[in-house]
């Protein structure tokens, strides 16, 4: 949450809480250009292992994030890029979380965003190949089965494969697991890179504060040597506050852990 002139409420969503002082001519707000999810950061970092995927600030880009939840990663996309985007698909099943994210959280999609209250099993074979230069998969655990995020369906190679087909070339899709149990946790890495193909490059980064593995594919070699001056240049092109990103969000300091994924073997996986 942050503090906002109370003159300049536009896309603003207010909140009561306890938790911050009042001051005079402002508001608490969600903020929605930042993140605090360590595993939500991670997936904007890959942003520099596709550095030709988002090319120069002219190219209008297109994402899909599978799992809207309470918006807010969905909020920080639209409202960081809101200038550079052509069209951001958000999908979600469950139409009482889309409720709370707008009632809670303040998810209001603007122009280029739209929301799908679907499944997205169904949703991404009507979608357009070599069209999103960012895929986002951040879908929940189904009830009934809550050791492992997302579900192993999510994980088959055709549906793998059909992401992928969704991408511009260089195009990068994210993929977030939360697993408890090691030897599920072990299957599903490695169910996941037996499905990316020859032709896509797959690296991770272990989210330690939340236990989250993040999985990127990018869909040619990809640039990992330099994706932190990749990162850098895509904000400084676009005029996005660097400092916010690298610093305050410290993604300068945690972008040094995406390895590639042959570095992540069974001894070094946690659950």
């Amino acid at each position: 949450m942050t503090y906002r002139n109370v003159k300049n409420q536009e896309d603003v969503f207010e909140v009561q809480t306890k938790l911050y002082q009042p001051k005079k001519q402002r508001i608490i707000a969600i903020n929605h250009d930042y993140l605090c999810s360590e595993y939500q950061r991670a997936k904007m970092m890959g942003i520099g292992l596709a550095p030709h995927s988002f090319g120069k600030k002219d190219n209008k880009l297109n994402f899909l994030v599978l799992g809207t939840g309470a918006g807010l990663l969905t909020m920080f996309i639209q409202s960081q890029l809101k200038p550079f985007l052509n069209k951001l698909d958000t999908v979600d099943n469950n139409p009482t979380m889309l409720k709370i994210a707008e009632q809670q959280f303040g998810f209001k999609p603007a122009k280029c965003t739209k929301s799908h209250c679907a499944d997205a099993m169904t949703l991404v074979n009507g979608l357009q190949n070599n069209f999103y230069n960012m895929v986002i998969m951040d879908i929940n655990y189904e009830d009934g089965n809550e050791a492992i995020s997302p579900p192993f369906k999510f994980m088959e190679p055709l549906y793998v494969k059909r992401l992928i087909a969704l991408l511009k070339d260089e195009g990068l899709l994210t993929f977030n697991i939360i697993c408890y149990d090691k030897e599920m946790l072990t299957k599903a890495v490695g169910t996941l890179k037996q499905s990316a193909g020859e032709d896509v490059t797959v690296y991770f980064m272990h989210c330690e504060s939340e236990m989250n593995y993040e999985l990127y594919f990018v869909k040619g070699k990809g640039d990992f040597e330099n994706r932190l001056e990749n990162l850098k240049k895509f904000l400084k092109e676009r005029s996005l506050n660097r400092g916010q990103w690298l610093t305050e969000m410290e993604m300068e300091e945690a972008i040094v852990k995406i390895k590639p994924i042959d570095k992540l073997t069974g001894d070094e996986i946690k659950a």
